[in-house]
């Protein structure tokens, strides 16, 4: 199984400068049988600068979509 991008929104509060250290905190929000959305914080120094949510299908090897492996599900949801 694999994952695809299906669609991307992010939102930038601040700008990051190179040398920052970012910290990034992903949560899987939902799940559909063959996709899953997750919420991603972009943080600095416990400011958050950037939020992102990322929505994932999964696909055979044709590029077909397909449903998530349950072994998968269950680490996203721990």
């Amino acid at each position: 199984f694999r994952r695809v991008l299906f669609r991307s929104n992010i939102e930038y509060e601040e700008p990051a400068k190179f040398g920052d250290k970012l910290q990034i905190v992903s949560e899987t929000v939902s799940f559909t049988k063959t996709s899953f959305l997750m919420r991603q914080d972009i943080k600095r120094n416990d400011e958050l600068i950037s939020l992102a949510e990322i929505h994932l299908v999964a696909v055979d090897k044709n590029g077909q979509p397909s449903k998530i492996p349950e072994e998968f599900k269950q680490k996203l949801e721990n």
